[in-house]
């Protein structure tokens, strides 16, 4: 199935997303996210968009 172009996600509804994971590693996560000056947010919507262009 072909995947649609993104576009502007500021033009999109937004959903939440939950995952499970330890809290060691959402702690180290958070903790370098910040450490870069980004957010949560930001940082997985770019692994996202990199996952389907490589995919």
């Amino acid at each position: 199935m072909p995947i649609k172009k993104l576009t502007n996600p500021a033009k999109k509804k937004r959903f939440n997303m939950n995952i499970e994971t330890s809290d060691e590693l959402r702690k180290a996560f958070k903790a370098k996210v910040v450490m870069n000056g980004k957010t949560v947010k930001d940082v997985i919507e770019e692994f996202m968009k990199e996952y389907i262009k490589k995919h």
